[in-house]
């Protein structure tokens, strides 16, 4: 008898596992979407996956204090090379995901 998993148990937990990274990332983009609406006076709307931070008119210093929100927000270590205000909120929520896989 073979001791390695029957090929549809991994697709299962392949699955599994994507579901859960797609939940993820989804929660992180909604809780860093969140941060942004409550502390810096973006609107919700105003905020698409595409939008980057100077679309959404943030300064350095605003950039900032929301790195040092997300910090706190989701208790991982930003360098100040993770966030630019060309990056979108897709690729900021994906820094943030590569963070937390990090801490976990």
């Amino acid at each position: 008898m073979s001791t390695h998993p029957h090929p549809v148990i991994k697709l299962i937990k392949l699955i599994k596992l994507t579901k859960e990274n797609d939940m993820t990332a989804t929660t992180t983009y909604d809780r860093f979407v969140g941060l942004l609406t409550k502390g810096f006076g973006v609107e919700a709307d105003e905020v698409s996956p595409e939008s980057t931070f100077a679309d959404l008119e943030l300064d350095s210093l605003a950039l900032v204090e929301l790195t040092l929100a997300a910090q706190e927000e989701f208790g991982i270590t930003l360098t100040e090379d993770d966030l630019h205000a060309t990056s979108t909120m897709t690729e900021a929520a994906g820094t943030l995901d590569a963070k937390l896989v990090t801490v976990r």
